[in-house]
């Protein structure tokens, strides 16, 4: 994967992670997170940290 696509991965995957992407950019994503061992790792820490947040956290759903 070349760079710009790793930037690209990387600036979407937050909204990835918390399922608000389109089917489509939701398949590129999966897709480019299969081949590339440092955006899986990235996504993979930032989904381990979300569920620590959210064990921790203290309130049922954050506000709308």
């Amino acid at each position: 994967m070349s760079p710009t696509d790793c930037e690209h991965v990387l600036k979407q995957i937050e909204l990835y992670l918390d399922g608000e992407l389109v089917a489509s950019m939701r398949v590129e994503i999966e897709q480019h997170l299969g081949g590339c061992d440092p955006c899986s790792g990235h996504a993979a820490f930032q989904r381990r940290l979300k569920e620590v947040l959210r064990s921790k956290c203290g309130c049922d759903q954050v506000p709308p």
